[in-house]
């Protein structure tokens, strides 16, 4: 069914696919966790439109960079090189353990 080296074309596109799935969830999943334990909730639909508006504002701004990339380096290397970055950050968000919550300040009543 598959011949020569496709297997290991197969593997490496798995492999790949995993990696930047799953440290794009992490970073999605700990910037919503961020954005809700950071703001207030009576801004929490204003800030929450800024911030989806912001993102897909840049949608076609990255889109053009990528473009721009591939028609100068060959798409398996932008993929070998989005697999490292991904999992570069993956290792590094899981070594640093980035704490969350707002911690509260305490009062000194004077």
């Amino acid at each position: 069914l598959v011949k020569g080296d496709a297997i290991l074309s197969y593997l490496v596109i798995s492999v790949s696919f995993f990696a930047m799935v799953a440290s794009s969830s992490l970073v999605g999943g700990m910037i919503n966790i961020q954005f809700m334990t950071c703001v207030d909730s009576r801004f929490m639909a204003r800030a929450s439109a800024v911030f989806r508006a912001s993102a897909t504002a840049v949608m076609p701004i990255g889109s053009l960079i990528i473009s721009m990339f591939v028609t100068y380096i060959s798409v398996t290397y932008m993929l070998i090189f989005s697999t490292i970055a991904s999992t570069v950050m993956l290792i590094t968000i899981t070594v640093i353990q980035p704490v969350l919550e707002k911690t509260e300040e305490p009062v000194i009543a004077t």
